[in-house]
């Protein structure tokens, strides 16, 4: 059975770098990392950054949780692959959660989410462990 698809629209921090050699160079002279450290505090406000890391636990947990049965793949919304997506799944509120085709929309309610993903996978987790065999019980 292939996995059930997960895709998380959102915004994501994004890291501009230079050339390998510049960056061996600015690396070199102690510049390198604080203009990284730099970048990481101004690509997101204090509460987008909480609703980012918030997501990204969340995600963590459902590939624990359900391991190959889901395949997840985050999107940057603001990337060219984000447009198209946000097209396709006509939103404009992230994170947007898009479950084996079921479109979740703004602020993430994760219990409601784990619920979806729990019910999807059950059906082929019940005919997995019943298929043909069966106790007698009731016979």
């Amino acid at each position: 059975m292939s996995p059930l698809e997960i895709e998380v629209l959102t915004y994501a921090p994004t890291e501009f770098f230079h050339c390998l050699h510049c960056e061996v160079v600015m690396q070199a002279v102690g510049v390198g990392s604080g203009v990284r450290r730099e970048q990481r505090a101004a690509a997101f406000p204090p509460d987008l950054m909480a609703e980012y890391v918030a997501l990204s636990d969340w995600v963590r947990g459902v590939i624990a949780r359900y391991g190959e049965r889901v395949r997840v793949r985050v999107v940057d919304a603001a990337s060219l692959e984000g447009v198209i997506k946000s097209v396709r799944y006509r939103t404009r509120q992230y994170p947007t959660v898009v479950i084996g085709g079921t479109v979740f929309r703004g602020s993430p309610d994760y219990a409601r989410l784990e619920e979806s993903i729990a019910a999807r996978l059950a059906p082929a987790a019940s005919v997995a462990s019943g298929a043909g065999g069966g106790d007698g019980a009731g016979q």
